[in-house]
């Protein structure tokens, strides 16, 4: 299954290509034949004379192109389309997508794996997962996910920040949604020692009480 699924990904990419060189050859077709159109119609115009064989000729080819990168234009879009209705497209869904922490202690567990399941009809490749900060890091299967599979993704939040956090990680695969986001959040504690372990100092006095 993995071979057939790589090899028609293959071909979809190398369609597409095709596709997309065609395009490029039709456009510098039209830009040329236009150059030589003009430059015909200022020759014809420096030394009055009319060449309406010729011009009409130049006017089929510009047509014919207009056809040509038409009907390119349309068979790009019929083939990314059917890419985008594949029903047998895999499909990664998550337990959840969003996990809150609550309150962390400075320098405490920042990890968290979010589960999901394969629910297409074909192999699901992660292709990648970045965090949206150096201080959230993902980790990955590099494994095909097979037809009602599970897997994880484990992320790892960088403790020693202190204060408040919201962080994504946006994942991409092959999937039906080509790009995925997964939220963590929560609130690291202020530490009880400095960088040089020099314990803070509390205040734990308390307020003067008025007298009535």
């Amino acid at each position: 299954m993995d071979l057939y699924f790589s090899h028609t990904h293959f071909l979809r990419g190398f369609h597409r290509k095709f596709i997309k060189l065609d395009l490029a050859l039709a456009l510098a077709c039209l830009w040329y034949c236009a150059a030589r159109h003009r430059q015909a119609n200022e020759f014809n115009k420096a030394n009055q004379t009319k060449t309406p064989n010729k011009q009409n000729n130049m006017k089929k080819i510009i047509y014919s192109l207009f056809i040509v990168l038409g009907s390119s234009l349309c068979a790009s879009a019929q083939d990314d389309q059917k890419v985008a209705e594949d029903p047998n497209a895999p499909e990664i869904v998550f337990e959840k997508d969003v996990h809150d922490f609550g309150t962390i202690e400075y320098g405490g567990d920042g990890k968290y794996e979010f589960k999901f399941s394969n629910t297409g009809k074909s192999p699901l490749i992660i292709t990648n997962a970045r965090g949206s900060c150096g201080c959230t890091v993902p980790t990955w299967p590099k494994e095909a996910i097979g037809k009602g599979q599970s897997g994880s993704i484990k992320v790892e939040y960088d403790t020693k920040r202190p204060g408040p956090f919201t962080k994504t990680v946006t994942i991409s695969s092959n999937g039906k949604t080509k790009e995925k986001v997964i939220t963590i959040k929560g609130n690291v504690t202020q530490p009880d020692t400095t960088p040089d372990q020099t314990p803070l100092k509390k205040d734990n006095t308390a307020a003067p009480v008025e007298n009535k």
